[in-house]
């Protein structure tokens, strides 16, 4: 699995090459090279970054996946590596293609994810 060991040759296999990731919390990707840029940057940001799979739903060419995922800020990133840890549930609704992952809609408490790795919510000056 890709998120949890970093092979992302494993992704060819899997992934449509238009693949796209819709991340509630971050950004949309395109094309499987930039889910693959993603991945990198971080596992590069959580080197022990896991996806532990809670629950599948299969419905037709769709799948919803509730999983939690755990990690420890230790490397570069957006911002310096504050080496706490976090752990936070997440759901995925998939769509597949002649069995390849077409699309990806994924939500998290990106809130929660910030404040167990430091960073406390501010208040915007009026």
């Amino acid at each position: 699995y890709a998120w949890n060991t970093g092979n992302l040759d494993t992704l060819d296999a899997i992934c449509d090459r238009n693949v796209v990731r819709h991340d509630r919390m971050v950004d949309t990707y395109r094309g499987l090279d930039s889910l693959k840029k993603h991945i990198m940057i971080v596992r590069a940001s959580y080197p022990d970054f896991n996806v532990t799979i809670d629950e599948i739903v299969y419905f037709g060419d769709h799948t919803a996946v509730r999983w939690t995922i755990t990690g420890t800020n230790s490397g570069p990133g957006l911002f310096p590596p504050t080496g706490k840890s976090f752990k936070v549930g997440g759901l995925s609704i998939s769509r597949f293609v002649n069995g390849k992952l077409a699309e990806e809609h994924a939500a998290y408490d990106r809130l929660d994810l910030m404040q167990q790795l430091g960073f406390q919510l501010a208040a915007l000056a009026k």
